[in-house]
């Protein structure tokens, strides 16, 4: 008939539509239909373009675990080339069917889809959501993202995933603790709370900027002693302020012609890579690592630059505590600084991590941007998984689960 059929059967009743394929379709030779089933909707794709004429997603009322299957009717074919995969790769607007676990795991926050993918914008307490069928093993990987500033002393700031979620008394969950800048595994077995165990991030910001978080500085407007870029704060009229410091845009108001900065950070291992600063810059300033000159310049960016360092500061740089002293100055264009350090070996995006969980029957592995973290001992029935966050508007993209055999 030259047509493809949508041929759908519910509480007994058939529904057949049929849609015209192009004149020039040719039934002899091999064609590839994609299938693809989505809690209770599907989409049809044919030869890798869109079926003709389809309403997509087709929507049913198949919310049950399905196999599929092949038919003719009145016609001689042959098949060939199956891929079957239990599982979803979806991001942006494309994520769907998210919600209440099916063992009792109610959705709670402030949820919906949009062009940066799932997002939750409550911004105290938990938020859960969930999606699947259990499986015994499998890779689950999120984009997780924070949308606010967090504030460490206003809340527990954590976004994650429930990376095995079997019931309300069984489940893994992995979080990104923003406060610490660590991996946090914590859950319950059998209705007793599993030891909490923790593993520090990778920092490309050993010493972050406030663009996500504000960072706190000693800072003056009085001239320090000879040796301040040096011995830090232990003499003159030091006060504490978040950054960034300025007029506009500023966590911390600066008013006068000069101003002195300095904190301290810690490396946990000396930079193999390229060390450089993060710089928002209006105005004169000199850059201090560890006493020693890293940079001079002026500039009127309103945003943040990439700024290289001397390599004769940059060696100044050790495993333990490190400083940073910056000397501001007012000119006529305007005035506001703020900085941080930044490993170009480590590959990630202030503020955005790389989530992937991998279960298997007997442990289950947890990356984070690509670095294998931690491993948890233990195995779990079929379960699904989830998505969290606690104190922390958010948002979830590049969601990837698959069953592995």
């Amino acid at each position: 008939k030259g047509t493809w059929d949508v041929r759908r059967v519910e509480n007994h009743m058939e529904n057949v539509v049929r849609t015209p394929l192009p004149a020039n379709f040719n039934f002899q030779a091999w064609h590839c239909i994609r299938a693809e089933k989505n809690g209770s909707d599907f989409e049809i794709r044919i030869d890798d373009r869109p079926a003709p004429g389809a309403t997509s997603p087709i929507t049913t009322a198949f919310k049950e675990v399905g196999v599929p299957g092949l038919l003719t009717d009145s016609a001689r074919a042959e098949f060939d080339g199956f891929i079957y995969t239990i599982g979803w790769d979806e991001t942006a607007a494309g994520v769907r069917n998210w919600g209440s676990g099916i063992n009792g795991g109610a959705q709670t926050g402030a949820w919906s889809v949009g062009a940066q993918g799932l997002t939750q914008t409550e911004a105290v307490g938990t938020s859960r959501i969930f999606k699947g069928d259990p499986a015994e093993q499998y890779e689950f990987t999120a984009q997780l993202t924070q949308d606010v500033p967090a504030a460490p002393e206003s809340g527990a700031h954590r976004m994650g995933m429930l990376a095995v979620y079997v019931d309300n008394q069984n489940y893994l969950q992995a979080d990104i603790d923003l406060a610490h800048w660590e991996l946090r595994v914590s859950g319950y077995k059998a209705g007793e709370a599993l030891p909490v165990q923790t593993a520090a991030l990778p920092r490309r910001f050993p010493m972050p900027t406030s663009e996500q978080t504000p960072q706190l500085w000693h800072y003056t407007t009085e001239t320090p002693g000879t040796n301040w870029a040096e011995s830090g704060v232990s003499d003159g009229d030091w006060r504490i302020g978040p950054g960034a410091f300025g007029q506009t845009a500023a966590h911390t108001a600066w008013e006068t012609s000069d101003l002195w900065l300095w904190r301290d950070f810690d490396l946990q291992e000396i930079p193999i890579g390229m060390a450089r600063l993060r710089l928002r810059l209006q105005g004169e300033a000199e850059v201090y690592l560890n006493g020693v000159l890293a940079m001079r310049r002026s500039g009127h960016a309103a945003g943040y630059e990439t700024q290289e360092i001397l390599e004769a500061a940059r060696a100044t740089l050790k495993k333990g505590k490190n400083s940073v002293a910056i000397h501001a100055h007012k000119t006529e264009a305007g005035q506001a600084i703020d900085a941080g350090l930044f490993l170009a070996r480590i590959i990630d995006t202030p503020g955005s991590v790389n989530l992937r969980a991998v279960k298997l029957r007997d442990r289950v592995i947890l990356f984070v941007n690509g670095q294998e973290l931690l491993e948890i001992a233990g195995g779990w029935p079929e379960s699904q998984v989830g998505l969290v966050s606690e104190d922390l508007p958010c948002h979830f993209s590049g969601l990837t689960d698959f069953r592995i055999p």
